[in-house]
């Protein structure tokens, strides 16, 4: 496969894209091996460390995150400082 790879994709189990209804933004919503989720955006920017148990739709750039099954917050995506990819 050749291209650029957008932030360190390659690495996790599982990613695919999840796109924002009302604002039209596309994000990748990745999983390790341990199931544990995060997100990026189209920029390759982390948003949501690998470290979430489950993160629901995103619509009007806000989503819920699970740290836990039962630990719910709601996350505002455009007020993120984009985080370090961890090497």
């Amino acid at each position: 496969m050749k291209g650029n790879e957008i932030g360190k994709l390659s690495k996790y189990k599982v990613a695919y894209p999840e796109y924002d209804g009302k604002t039209n933004e596309c994000y990748y919503l990745f999983q390790d091996s341990k199931k544990k989720k995060g997100l990026m955006n189209t920029k390759g920017e982390l948003l949501l460390e690998c470290k979430y148990a489950d993160i629901g739709s995103i619509t009007g750039g806000k989503c819920e995150v699970w740290l836990t099954t039962k630990m719910q917050e709601e996350v505002d995506l455009k007020k993120l400082t984009p985080l370090k990819w961890e090497k």
